[in-house]
C-alpha cells in the first residue's frame, strides 16, 4: 500500500515540447495507492502518462487518476493498457490518450476519448457509441488470464501466483476474494541472471522447473526451449533477450497451459526468423488451460541495429495474447528501411487465440496476418512504417499499393475484431500509398469487424496515405485533406467490406489523397484500367489501351488485366484456391509472377530493401 502517488511524467525536449510518446517500457502492479499528493500543485493525483508497453495490473487507486500530463504541453501520449484494476473515489481523465484499452477493471468516472478508447468487462465504463465518441465497449471478456505475480506468503517467503483463465467475466479478479489460481513456492523457479547460458537455462526447464529472469540483457547464442506444458516465464523488471545467432531467442515446444509474462524480445544483429515461437506444429491447445501471453513486447532496432523477419509467432491454439508491443523502430538507434529490417509483427496460425491489446507497429510487408479459426482481437493498434522510400519498394503487388496492417487469410471462416485502428505517416518527401487498412475474406459473416478507424497523423508534414479502411470499402484520409487530422470510422465493416470485395476495385479522388487524375492525350479517345500505374508494365509498355473504333463497329470488350488482378487481390484469389489447412504467408523476397495477358519479359525483383534514409521520430501523435 502507498500513500502518496506512483507517476509518471512527459519528457520534454525543448519548451513547449513536452509529451509522453517516448514513455515506455515501465509497469505499475500488484498494490493499493490512496492518492495523496499536498503541495504538488498542478501535479495533485495519480499521475500516469505512459505510452506503449507500459500496463497497470491489478491496482486499486483510492482517489484522483490522470493518463494524461496536462501540466506541461503539448502532452501528446500514446497509450496504453490496464487490466484487472479498480479506480474508486474520482475520475480517470482519459485526456490526450489518443487509445486506450481497459480491461476487466472497475471505473467511476472516464472523462473522455480520442481516436479509439476500448472497453472489455469493465464496470463502469462508458456505453457503446463508436465514432463519436469512439467508445468500443464489450460487457465482458470472451476468456482471460491475468498475468503471475511475485508476492510474499503469511511465512515470510517468496511465491509465485499464477491465475487461472476465467471465461466471460467483468470486473477484476479479486473483487470478492481471492483470484483463483494456484501458488508456486520459489524453490521450484531456476533464477536466471543476465550472465546465464542459454543451455543452461533450457536445461533447468528441462528438469520441470519453472523460470524467472532478473533484471537485465540476455545475449544468448541458442534458443531458449521451454519443453514441458504449464510451465511459467516471469520477467523481473523487463529483462530483455537478445539473439546474437540469428535463432528464436524463444520457443514453447509443447504450449499447453504456458505462462510467459513481463520480457522484451530485441532482435539481435543477425536476422532471426522468429523471435518468439509459441508451439511447433499447429497443436490444438486446451480451452481449460490456454498458455498466455502477458506483457510481452518486441522491438527490432531503436536499441542497436537489428533484424527479425517475424517477430512472434503462434502455432498452437487456445492462445492468450494481453498487452502485445511489436515495434519496428522508428527511431533510436539502428534505424532505417534497409538497417533495422522486420517484415511482419506477429503470425497467428492457431484457432481460437484471442488478443487483448495488440499493438503491432512500422513492419515493412504485412503487420499482422491471422490465418487461425476462430479468431478474436479486443483493441488493435497500429503505425504503418515511415519511411518507405519509394512506392516501388513498398508493393503488397503489382498494382496493389502497401501493405495491409491486418491481414485475414483468404481460408478463414470465422473472425471477429472490435476497437482495431490503423494510422500512417510518410515522412521521406514522396507520396507513398497503402490500397488498404484491413484485408478480409469477403465470405466473413457480417459484423465481424466492429468499430475500425483510419488515420493520417500529420498531413502538414507527410504525403499520401491509406485509401481504403477495409478492403476496397471506406475512402480513407490522407495527407492532402486540408491540413486536418483526416479520420475514417467504420462502426461495421462486415457489409461493406463483404459488398466491396465483390466488386471492381474503386480508386480514390485525386482530391483527397494526391493521386494525379486520368488524362487521355488530346484528340485521342482512350480508355485506362481503373487503377493506373505509376510503374508501368514489367515490359516497359504503356497500360494505355488502343483508341476505341468509332461507334458502331466496336470490337467486344476485353478484360483488362490488371483490373482483374486487382479483383483477384482483393478477395485473396492470387493466392488460389485454399488446400486444407495451408497457411497464407506473407510474399517471398522476389514478386510472384503476374498473371496477366502477355508473360513477363524478365522478374521484377522484390526492391524493398532500396537504400533509403535513417528516420528520426516525428514530434507528432502516434
Amino acid at each position: 500500500m502507498i500513500n502518496g502517488s506512483v507517476y509518471v511524467r512527459n519528457q520534454c525536449s525543448g519548451p513547449g515540447n513536452c509529451t509522453a510518446l517516448n514513455n515506455f517500457w515501465r509497469s505499475l502492479s500488484n498494490l493499493t495507492i490512496n492518492v495523496s499528493t499536498p503541495n504538488f500543485g498542478c501535479y495533485s493525483g495519480e499521475f500516469w502518462a505512459v505510452s506503449q508497453a507500459a500496463p497497470m495490473r491489478r491496482v486499486h487507486v483510492n482517489g484522483f487518476a490522470t493518463l494524461m500530463d496536462y501540466c506541461t504541453g503539448p502532452s501528446f501520449a500514446s497509450g496504453g493498457f490496464i487490466a484487472d484494476s479498480a479506480f474508486d473515489g474520482s475520475v480517470i481523465v482519459n485526456g490526450s490518450q489518443q487509445q486506450w484499452i481497459t480491461r476487466n477493471s472497475k471505473v467511476d468516472v472516464w472523462t473522455n476519448a480520442v481516436w479509439n478508447q476500448v472497453f472489455s468487462g469493465v464496470i463502469g465504463a462508458p456505453a457503446q457509441s463508436f465514432p463519436n465518441p469512439p467508445y468500443t465497449t464489450l460487457a465482458t471478456s470472451p476468456v482471460t488470464r491475468e498475468a503471475p505475480y511475485l508476492y510474499e506468503d503469511a511465512n515470510g517467503g517468496f511465491a509465485v501466483f499464477v491465475p487461472s483463465a476465467r471465461h466471460d467475466t467483468t470486473g477484476t479478479s479479486w473483487a470478492t476474494g481471492q483470484t483463483p489460481g494456484v501458488s508456486i513456492p520459489l524453490d521450484r523457479f531456476f533464477i536466471a541472471r543476465p550472465g546465464d547460458s542459454a543451455p543452461s537455462i533450457t536445461s533447468a526447464l528441462a528438469s520441470g522447473k519453472n523460470l524467472i529472469l532478473t533484471p537485465g540483457v540476455y545475449h544468448l547464442d541458442q534458443t531458449i526451449e521451454v519443453q514441458h506444458p504449464d510451465t511459467v516465464v516471469l520477467g523481473l523488471g523487463f529483462p530483455t533477450l537478445v539473439p546474437d545467432n540469428g535463432r528464436p531467442a524463444m520457443r514453447l515446444v509443447n504450449a499447453r497451459g504456458d505462462v510467459v509474462s513481463g520480457l522484451i524480445f530485441d532482435a539481435g544483429a543477425r536476422n532471426s526468423s522468429v523471435l518468439l515461437q509459441v508451439g511447433t506444429g499447429h497443436e490444438r491447445g486446451d480451452a481449460s488451460d490456454p498458455s498466455a501471453l502477458s506483457d510481452v513486447f518486441f522491438r527490432v532496432g531503436g536499441a542497436a541495429a537489428g533484424s527479425a523477419t517475424t517477430s512472434l509467432v503462434v502455432d498452437t491454439g487456445h492462445v492468450i495474447l494481453d498487452d502485445i508491443w511489436a515495434w519496428r523502430a522508428d527511431h533510436g538507434n539502428g534505424v532505417g528501411w534497409t538497417v533495422n529490417t522486420a517484415d511482419t509483427g506477429v503470425i497467428v496460425n492457431g484457432d481460437n487465440v484471442t488478443a487483448y491489446g495488440l499493438f503491432v507497429e512500422h513492419f515493412q510487408e504485412y503487420e499482422v496476418i491471422w490465418n487461425g479459426e476462430g479468431g478474436t482481437v479486443v483493441f488493435f493498434q497500429n503505425e504503418m512504417p515511415y519511411d518507405p522510400p519509394s512506392q516501388d519498394a513498398w508493393m503488397e503487388a503489382p498494382g496493389v499499393d502497401g501493405y495491409a496492417a491486418f491481414k485475414v487469410s483468404p481460408d478463414v471462416a470465422s473472425f471477429a475484431g472490435y476497437g482495431m485502428g490503423s494510422y500512417s505517416f510518410f515522412n521521406q518527401g514522396v507520396n507513398i500509398y497503402a490500397d488498404r487498412a484491413f484485408e478480409v475474406p469477403a465470405s466473413l459473416p457480417a459484423g465481424s469487424l466492429r468499430d475500425l478507424l483510419t488515420i493520417f497523423l500529420d498531413p502538414s508534414h507527410g504525403k499520401g496515405g491509406i485509401l481504403h479502411v477495409v478492403n476496397d470499402a471506406g475512402a480513407s484520409g490522407c495527407s492532402g485533406d486540408g491540413g486536418q487530422l483526416p479520420l475514417t470510422a467504420m462502426a461495421n465493416a462486415g457489409p461493406a467490406a463483404r459488398r466491396a470485395a465483390r466488386t471492381r476495385p474503386r480508386r480514390a479522388s485525386s482530391r483527397g489523397c494526391g493521386r494525379p487524375p486520368t488524362r487521355a492525350r488530346p484528340g485521342r479517345r482512350t480508355r485506362r484500367c481503373s487503377r493506373p500505374s505509376r510503374r508501368g508494365r514489367p515490359d516497359g509498355r504503356s497500360y494505355r489501351r488502343r483508341a476505341r473504333p468509332p461507334r458502331g463497329r466496336r470490337r467486344p470488350r476485353p478484360a483488362c488485366a490488371r483490373c482483374t488482378q486487382a479483383r483477384r487481390l482483393a478477395m485473396g484469389a492470387h493466392r488460389g484456391p485454399p488446400t486444407g489447412r495451408r497457411p497464407f504467408r506473407p510474399p517471398g523476397r522476389t514478386r510472384p509472377r503476374r498473371q496477366a495477358a502477355r508473360p513477363r519479359a524478365t522478374p521484377s525483383p522484390r526492391r524493398r530493401h532500396a537504400r533509403g534514409r535513417g528516420l528520426r521520430r516525428q514530434e507528432s501523435p502516434g
